[in-house]
């Protein structure tokens, strides 16, 4: 299983111009050509950028969809009426998929940090781990996944909340417990010191 991310920034105060269109057009991807793309927003990182995200069975089925897309010529006219809104930043990473997290929800808990390559079979037994304390004391499958394209060394965990308030209880509950904190500590010789971050995101798709 793969997942395909695209960050994209969007011009001086056009957001609320953006998310309509872009949600226009992602819905129609996702009838048309079966895909199951999500649009998102950050909460507490950078304004300007919209993410999207789609999940993949197999790389073959990506292929698919992208081929099928791009003879979409309804959806590039409609991709070009909306290209005044967007910079010229776009990022795209394909990720391999490691555990799938739960069902997808409104809030999207991002945590990533870079692996130590020397150790990298020790970095995911540590990940797995990671994912099973976080899961058991907040009660949300977490998911892993690993970079397949860009920087290599970029591993990440997934989780989803329904709205702010479960975030808020599950971080209060994280930090309450030894098991997590320990993991800090278990984390210093697999993973690369400082490159621990956490994005949140929110969907506003329709």
């Amino acid at each position: 299983m793969h997942v395909t991310t695209r960050m994209v920034r969007v011009t001086g105060g056009r957001l609320p111009d953006a998310i309509p269109a872009v949600n226009h057009i992602t819905e129609l991807l996702n009838e048309r050509h079966g895909s199951n793309v999500n649009v998102a927003v950050q909460i507490g990182g950078d304004p300007s950028v919209i993410g999207f995200s789609g999940m993949w069975q197999s790389l073959a089925d990506l292929e698919a969809y992208r081929a099928s897309a791009m003879a979409d010529t309804e959806i590039a006219s409609l991709m070009r009426m909306a290209a005044p809104l967007f910079a010229d930043e776009v990022e795209d990473t394909l990720w391999k998929v490691h555990l799938p997290p739960g069902e997808r929800q409104s809030i999207t808990v991002v945590t990533g940090a870079l692996m130590n390559l020397t150790r990298v079979g020790e970095a995911a037994a540590f990940a797995a781990e990671a994912a099973g304390v976080v899961s058991a004391v907040t009660g949300n499958q977490v998911g892993i996944a690993t970079a397949a394209t860009g920087e290599r060394a970029r591993l990440i965990w997934v989780g989803f909340a329904p709205d702010l308030a479960k975030v808020e209880a599950d971080t209060d509950a994280l930090e309450a417990s030894d098991d997590y904190m320990e993991l800090f500590k278990k984390s210093e010789d697999v993973m690369v010191t400082g490159s621990l971050y956490t994005g949140i995101w929110q969907s506003v798709s329709d």
